[in-house]
């Protein structure tokens, strides 16, 4: 092997014999003759010691046995991370390249818990409808969609844990577009509650801002309260799933 020759090559250099490199390893020179013809593998432990002790990085004892060159393998990355770079943010690459990656806005391990309920909270967390999903996380502060707003003393429901911007004409003259209401996540709504849901329906998953409603045969739906221009009602019995993400707090 040519690494048994490289160990040999720089114990020579350094005008030292096998018994004293057996003495820096704690083996006997048997060994050492052993790793310089190839006839045993030297443990990565002694091999960091020996590198230590010439000053070597390890690739230049190993680098004569590699089927590539890492200096190459280097510039091929250093060449896709430049070109990375290189994307505008604004880029629709730049994003696509982010989700497969899935780092930045699309980094799934990077979440914040919503804030405990305060009776007086003054900063909300406060993120577009569409973000209100899930089991009570939202994205990171890297995704410039979610902002920390401060709000008048007083302002704050009690029980609030986010706002949300409604978005969309279907509950209006009740939630207009744009505006932000008060969500306290996890609370269930009641008959006549106006709250966030999470509809399903043939595997296609929409948020919503609707009223939950009760028939007189107890059948349940989401109404929409803008006939003009708003969303028809949902009806639970035609959808595959409905999840309450929250409660609109008045």
């Amino acid at each position: 092997m040519e690494f048994g020759k490289q160990l040999a090559k720089y114990r020579k250099e350094h005008e030292i014999d096998q018994k004293d490199i057996a003495n820096l390893l704690n083996v006997t020179t048997q060994t050492i003759s052993a790793y310089e013809t190839g006839k045993n593998k030297i443990p990565y432990e002694k091999l960091i010691t020996l590198c230590n002790y010439y000053k070597i990085n390890p690739l230049d004892l190993i680098g004569t046995d590699l089927k590539f060159n890492p200096e190459e393998k280097s510039q091929e990355y250093k060449h896709l991370i430049d070109a990375y770079k290189g994307l505008s943010y604004e880029s629709d690459k730049k994003q696509i390249v982010d989700f497969i990656l899935g780092i930045g806005e699309y980094d799934v391990l990077k979440v914040v818990s919503f804030p405990e309920p305060e009776s007086n909270a003054d900063y909300v967390y406060v993120c577009p409808q569409k973000a209100s999903a899930g089991i009570g996380k939202i994205e990171d502060e890297s995704n410039p969609d979610l902002k920390l707003v401060c709000f008048d003393d007083g302002c704050v429901p009690t029980g609030t844990t986010h706002g949300i911007i409604i978005d969309g004409h279907s509950m209006e003259d009740k939630f207009f577009d744009k505006q932000i209401v008060f969500i306290q996540n996890g609370l269930e709504c009641a008959p006549s509650d106006y709250g966030i849901f999470s509809v399903t329906d043939n595997e296609d998953t929409k948020i919503y801002c609707k009223q939950l409603m009760q028939r007189e045969d107890g059948s349940m739906y989401l109404h929409s309260m803008n006939k003009k221009e708003g969303d028809p009602d949902i009806d639970y019995r035609n959808v595959i799933d409905v999840h309450c993400v929250g409660k609109i707090l008045q």
